[in-house]
């Protein structure tokens, strides 16, 4: 079972990042990062990660927010299932989504066990089956890993605001490199990337 990604080891990853990345140490000072709380893992958050997808965060909270008002505020295979795909172009899903959604649903039909047995799998046996799934590329992936299967040390590749941060903060378009000084707590140190860049990247250069 994958180590889970609690409180205490936020705080644990806090400091281990303090103590072995100069450039953190003065980030986690300024910014005081806090853990990102993120839904379940269920039908709902796959569902919200496809919506989510190539659209602004209040978009896509719109489009969710209409779906969740034909579903009675109760997203699972069930009521999916009930829907038809022009209901959902009708609350603004494209063509395209709706047939990753229903990707998604003959996935679960099939195999009613699949996301409970993903919450006890590794983070990268996790990530290929959540890959193989359609319309679920890296990115999306390994958010999910970070956020919804809680994986304290995920690193997800392009994703454009931790490599201009990268970039900013260490002169180095090299984030694989960079990033093994923070294993096994990357997931943390996104967090607090994300949460700096989101504060206005205030400067580090009045911290010791």
């Amino acid at each position: 079972m994958p180590e889970k990604y609690k409180m205490p080891i936020f705080e644990t990853g806090l400091r281990f990042l303090s103590s072995n990345d100069g450039v953190l140490k003065k980030l986690i000072a300024v910014t005081n990062p806090v853990q990102i709380k993120k839904d379940d893992f269920d039908v709902a958050s796959l569902v919200k990660v496809i919506i989510n997808q190539q659209l602004s965060g209040k978009i896509a909270d719109t489009i969710y927010k209409r779906l969740l008002v034909i579903t009675k505020n109760n997203v699972n295979i069930e009521t999916i299932s009930n829907i038809t795909d022009f209901e959902l172009r009708a609350i603004g899903i494209s063509n395209s989504k709706i047939a990753y959604i229903r990707g998604i649903q003959s996935t679960l039909i099939k195999d009613s066990s699949f996301l409970a047995k993903l919450k006890n799998t590794n983070a990268e046996d996790a990530f290929q089956k959540l890959c193989a799934l359609k319309g679920i590329g890296p990115w999306s992936a390994s958010i999910i890993l970070m956020f919804n299967l809680n994986h304290p040390d995920i690193m997800p590749n392009n994703d454009n605001t931790l490599n201009s941060a990268i970039y900013f903060l260490y002169n180095s378009t090299d984030l694989v490199a960079i990033s093994k000084a923070w294993k096994p707590y990357r997931t943390v140190a996104c967090m607090c990337l994300w949460q700096w860049h989101d504060k206005g990247r205030p400067s580090l250069n009045d911290e010791i």
